[in-house]
């Protein structure tokens, strides 16, 4: 991650049901020292949006309560300006596409690489 990203204060909120990729995400982001919140079901998402306001959402699309889409859309209706990175495992095209409509900045498919997620998190940031 560039020295631009490192330096600026954001806080991210990472969204996902499954421990390990929550775990990684949130050390990812300790290491450069950037405020990680996390969230394991859309509607603890919903509420740690509202209490921590992040700049940035990693957002798993699949979750047993609220699906990553629904949250999306709860999101850029309270902040349009929340970067927002949608997270799948799924191989399905189609969801790319409905969350770049529902207006995702960015998009990254598990298992996850870390140079690509490097590069998207870069990316979105400096958009």
């Amino acid at each position: 991650m560039n020295d631009r990203i490192e330096k600026k204060s954001l806080k991210v909120l990472i969204v996902d049901d499954e421990e390990p990729v929550v775990m990684f995400m949130k050390s990812y982001f300790r290491r450069r020292k950037i405020s990680a919140y996390t969230a394991t079901s859309g509607h603890q998402a919903l509420e740690e949006f509202e209490r921590v306001k992040p700049d940035l959402v990693l957002l798993d699309i699949i979750m047993e309560d609220l699906d990553g889409f629904e949250v999306l859309k709860e999101i850029k209706k309270k902040s349009p300006d929340t970067k927002v990175i949608m997270i799948t495992g799924r191989q399905d095209a189609q969801a790319k596409q409905i969350s770049s409509k529902l207006g995702a900045d960015g998009f990254i498919r598990k298992p996850i690489v870390i140079e690509e997620f490097d590069q998207i998190i870069s990316d979105v940031i400096n958009k």
